[in-house]
């Protein structure tokens, strides 16, 4: 062929090439063509990542994508939930409005208080607490979800309550215990344990204990020295944190140390907690801090009367020590437990 006619056809091969390329493009980028192995632009729903699934993947509704045909998925049994405590109601707690704090505020004192019931507190006729029962009678006619006692007025019934605010190796034992005689019982957390002996408190939730809010500080002194809104922050931090960590929803809020005033009472109930309190403890907070067992375990004793509510804590290996003494002593006298 002639240099000549070489030359002629040279523009048009360019030309046909040209046409060629942009019309791959074309496909690509514009999303004209759907031809195998070329991808379209992505929709809003696949930008977003919804009802889409890359080649031999299941979505959550089941389709497979890599033969392209749809099967349904069997819902997962209910059976691989983990087993949760049951509760007389389904928790439901939820931010108030600010005026509503207010009123709170406005209706009951913010006089800081501690409930301490130890091992030597006036009793009446019953044996309960007189403190405690003061501490109830202020609130009833009240809309307030508030308790201490375990049962009925007069029922032979017992509950145990255990402040987890650091953990020395012996809530694990605390809890072998309780299993061992089928015992249920409370197990009130701060964020610092939660966080530091996650296991701890997810055994809780798997053995069927009830796990409550002890506050996300739990600060010295009491979480109610601190204004109405910061303890609404706290509490509801708290509860967002077990949620998102655990997957538990909390129902009921103890206060940290028995400081409480009656508007942090008050607030608490409202934001959704049923507040609880014990009737029977002895001051085994510090881990240091040595008893005399064979004392500690006569007085206890002692202390025992209908609704009765043993509040202790998980670090003086006091408690462990005595603890399976104290079910035995409880159960010869013919009280049975429950969850206070």
């Amino acid at each position: 062929m002639s240099n000549f006619r070489r030359n002629e056809l040279l523009p048009v091969i360019i030309a046909l090439a040209a046409v060629i390329v942009l019309g791959a493009l074309a496909y690509t980028f514009l999303g004209i063509g759907t031809a195998k192995g070329w991808v379209p632009l992505p929709t809003p729903a696949a930008e977003s990542g919804e009802g889409t699934a890359e080649p031999g993947e299941t979505e959550d509704t089941g389709r497979e994508t890599e033969t392209g045909t749809q099967e349904e998925t069997e819902p997962a049994s209910a059976e691989t939930e983990p087993t949760a405590p049951t509760e007389s109601r389904e928790p439901s707690i939820a931010q108030i409005p600010d005026s509503r704090v207010n009123a709170i505020t406005s209706a009951y004192s913010t006089e800081v208080k501690r409930l301490v019931t130890g091992l030597d507190f006036e009793k009446d006729p019953a044996g309960r607490p007189v403190a405690v029962n003061r501490l109830l009678e202020s609130f009833q006619g009240k809309d307030v979800r508030v308790a201490a006692y375990a049962g009925g007025a007069n029922e032979k019934v017992v509950s145990f309550t255990f402040l987890c605010d650091e953990e020395y190796g012996d809530t694990d034992n605390v809890m072998d215990i309780l299993e061992r005689y089928g015992i249920r019982a409370s197990f009130y957390v701060t964020h610092y344990f939660a966080a530091h002996s996650p296991e701890c408190l997810r055994r809780m939730i798997s053995d069927g204990h009830i796990v409550g809010n002890q506050s996300y500080q739990a600060p010295e002194g009491g979480i109610a020295k601190q204004s109405m809104f910061s303890q609404m922050s706290d509490a509801l931090n708290m509860q967002t944190y077990v949620r998102t960590v655990f997957g538990y929803n909390m129902g009921r809020y103890y206060f940290p140390d028995g400081y409480y005033s009656d508007a942090s009472v008050a607030l608490m109930s409202e934001l959704g907690y049923d507040v609880r309190f014990g009737s029977v403890s002895y001051d085994d907070k510090d881990p240091e801090k040595a008893f005399n067992r064979d004392e500690v375990l006569s007085k206890l004793e002692s202390d025992l009367h209908p609704g009765a509510n043993y509040c202790f804590h998980t670090v003086n290996e006091v408690t462990v020590k005595i603890l399976e003494e104290l079910i035995l002593y409880i159960q010869a006298q013919g009280y049975t437990f429950a969850v206070g």
